[in-house]
């Protein structure tokens, strides 16, 4: 147990306190409880999150409440689900728009179902701390949304759903390796109600496909499907067509080995920790350093071997940790981790550099691994343990209001 990770993923959960959008006077904004995508820190130019910024967001406040207990950051949390609330769709006469969560804004008229898993998740940990029954609600709804429209009949799903345009449009044709990241969104539901229709028609399919189609026999995961690969050269290089950012698949083969006990998961699990250590150099990417460290933390939570927890410890925590805004006196920037892995222009002033953003992607990874190192609070958060974790104090009424922060 480390003072200095503890303190370091509090600063990040600070910073997700410090800049939420709340609807107070005189300032009535329809953000209420919206958490920040990413951030310039140079003009202050700040894009507001989406679905899965909105999860990743209560992922780590939720990890802060419980390590420490303080309400402010289970408060925040369930502002942040609040805002998940105004995505999704409640009106019953569509189908196919019947609890479906919203990408970015209620105006928004697609859904990215990986982005969605994220918030779906959201809502099941919060349910985990307040036993409201209206997360779980809304959490189910969106898994049956999820499997009723969002499903193929091979097991995957389009990168995108046209809530209105229909399956004619080229998002709907396009497949991503990263909605595995979130397939153990079904596996919590699981044990959360018992219903083995959450293992079935969602959790074991997404799972088998995953492996199937986009995990390598070392346990890497590909960018793209195994069919749509092409023979890369002798020289094509350590990373070539590898997803660095696995965005969570990793995590799901663990998930998947613990809730099925099919031992492939589990031996693919530890052959892509053996590849993530042998990396000599500093990881490509700035998301990808953090993400890896959570992984190999977990993977020796689960398989009992140390070497991975002391690789992400000596080697990789270093690499981000030193990219924490500390000391800065910005509030908008302060506590959060420097990184934008996507394009600068898209949120910043031509040419900016992507050390100059902090973002919810690097904070929640990086938070997480120092949560993890830290040991107070492991799991279920990026886990496949401790769901049935010694819960908190019951929150009070008060706490679990999302608008007593202003009149």
């Amino acid at each position: 147990m480390s003072a200095d990770h503890l303190d370091r993923a509090l600063r990040a959960a600070d910073w997700f306190v410090n800049t939420q959008v709340l609807m107070e006077m005189p300032c009535w904004d329809a953000n209420h409880g919206r958490l920040v995508y990413t951030h310039h820190i140079p003009t202050g130019a700040t894009v507001l999150g989406l679905s899965w910024t909105q999860g990743r967001g209560i992922i780590t406040l939720l990890q802060a409440y419980e390590a420490t207990q303080k309400p402010e950051y289970l408060k925040a949390a369930i502002q942040a689900a609040e805002y998940i609330k105004h995505l999704q769709i409640l009106d019953a006469r569509s189908p196919r728009r019947f609890g479906a969560i919203r990408e970015e804004c209620p105006a928004s008229w697609y859904v990215y179902p990986r982005d969605a898993l994220e918030a779906g998740l959201g809502l099941t940990y919060l349910w985990r701390i307040t036993r409201d029954d209206e997360y779980l609600y809304r959490a189910r709804l969106f898994a049956d949304w999820f499997v009723r429209v969002a499903m193929q009949p091979d097991g995957w799903t389009t990168a995108g759903v046209m809530l209105y345009q229909g399956d004619d449009h080229p998002n709907a044709n396009r497949r991503s390796y990263c909605l595995g990241g979130g397939a153990y969104f079904f596996a919590y539901l699981f044990r959360i109600t018992g219903d083995s229709a959450y293992l079935d028609r969602g959790f074991c399919p997404l799972a088998a496909y995953q492996l199937e189609h986009y995990v390598r026999e070392d346990g890497v995961t590909m960018a793209r499907a195994r069919a749509e690969r092409s023979a890369a050269g002798p020289d094509a290089g350590r990373y070539a067509g590898v997803s660095v950012n696995d965005d969570c698949c990793g995590i799901n083969l663990l998930v998947a080995w613990k809730e099925l006990g099919e031992e492939v998961y589990l031996d693919r699990s530890i052959r892509y920790g053996d590849w993530m250590m042998a990396e000599a150099g500093p990881v490509p990417g700035y998301a990808a350093a953090p993400l890896q460290a959570l992984t190999l933390l977990e993977l020796a939570a689960v398989s009992g071997e140390r070497k991975y927890a002391d690789f992400a410890r000596d080697k990789l925590v270093p690499e981000f940790a030193a990219r924490q805004v500390i000391g800065s006196g910005d509030r908008a920037a302060e506590g959060a981790f420097r990184g934008e892995d996507e394009p600068t222009h898209c949120y910043g002033p031509e040419g900016s550099h992507s050390e100059e953003f902090v973002n919810t992607r690097c904070t929640a990874y990086a938070a997480n691994a120092l949560f993890k190192l830290d040991g107070t609070v492991f799991g279920p958060y990026y886990s496949a343990l401790n769901w049935q974790a010694e819960r908190v104090p019951a929150p009070s009424a008060e706490l679990l209001d999302p608008y007593s922060c202003g009149e």
